[in-house]
């Protein structure tokens, strides 16, 4: 937290806290998921994910009718 504060130590980083009483809480977490990915890159990946199963289904498919015949 102290990195994604931009605080360089734990005093630092409790001095600062002070100003965001009583919300220090929701503060805390943003900071704890600062790191994490975005919503949108989150549904990026998802999207490029189902993508590529499409695909391999579709790959599949014509595999099948190749088959077939």
């Amino acid at each position: 937290m102290q990195f994604a504060a931009g605080v360089g130590n734990v005093r630092e980083l409790d001095e600062r806290s002070q100003a965001w009483r009583p919300w220090r809480a929701y503060a805390a977490m943003y900071l704890w998921n600062v790191g994490e990915l975005t919503h949108v890159e989150r549904a990026r990946k998802r999207v490029a994910i189902a993508a590529k199963n499409v695909d391999v289904q579709k790959r599949d498919v014509g595999r099948r009718r190749e088959i077939a015949l």
